[in-house]
């Protein structure tokens, strides 16, 4: 979507994202490689599946250079050392994911009958991190994880990104009689209205996104399929739920 907006026509270079924390600095950087290996596990499940197992969604994939940041993975957590302003020493940053040598790249890649362009390695630092998300951004409805990359890819969807602004709060309400209820508050963008028809197409779009990339929600609506439907909210432009100048918060607490 952004390489849409922006006019970019390189997939590969036009732009590359950064993996840091507040407390480590900057650990990884997308390359070209990891841009094409991410683009291939979005169009094929096997890939996906076999490069990124246990991910909902293609997660982000960057290099990094161990002679700087030492990462271990531990029972699926990134575990950081590094010389930063505070030296860190096997410390959790509350992310979870898998790190990867070229040789298991490699190997994985073949499991798929793919072979990994000889000109986008040669520059490669041979050390990856696929980033799964975050332990504590989670919202958990009927005992299922609901991450909030399995609502962008629906907000994402073209027949609604012109009228949303891509931010929205996820949260789960209980009534008095137990039952859960998903609501999801989405910002419009400047100058579009709230309306029955777009809360319709938005639910409709993140519903096919829910279904596409998290099998958990898969599964239940197909045992309680009532209960899967979001209630959707639509707030103006730059509404108080939606603070300015602070790290956003997609779930609410």
């Amino acid at each position: 979507m952004v390489h849409r907006a922006a006019h970019i026509t390189d997939p590969l270079t036009g732009s590359l994202g950064i993996y840091g924390t507040a407390d480590a600095g900057i650990i990884g950087v997308e390359s070209p490689l990891t841009v094409y290996i991410r683009r291939l596990a979005a169009k094929s499940p096997h890939v996906h599946s076999t490069v990124f197992p246990g991910a909902s969604t293609p997660p982000a994939f960057v290099e990094f250079d161990p002679a700087l940041r030492h990462v271990e993975e531990i029972d699926g957590h990134l575990i950081l050392s590094a010389r930063s302003g505070l030296p860190l020493v096997r410390y959790r940053i509350g992310d979870t994911g898998r790190v990867m040598t070229m040789r298991e790249l490699t190997q994985a890649m073949r499991q798929c009958g793919q072979e990994l362009p000889a000109d986008l390695t040669a520059s490669s630092s041979g050390h990856f991190i696929a980033l799964h998300g975050r332990t504590d951004v989670v919202c958990t409805f009927y005992a299922l994880n609901i991450y909030p990359d399995n609502i962008k890819a629906g907000l994402e969807n073209p027949d609604i990104e012109h009228e949303i602004s891509g931010k929205f709060v996820l949260a789960v309400e209980q009534s008095d009689g137990g039952d859960q209820q998903l609501r999801l508050t989405v910002e419009l963008r400047p100058g579009a209205n709230d309306c029955h028809r777009l809360r319709e197409r938005v639910t409709q779009a993140v519903m096919q996104a829910l279904r596409q990339t998290n099998a958990e929600y898969r599964h239940l609506e197909r045992t309680q399929p009532s209960r899967c439907v979001p209630d959707i909210v639509l707030l103006p432009h730059g509404d108080p739920a939606f603070e300015i100048a602070v790290k956003h918060r997609w779930i609410s607490s």
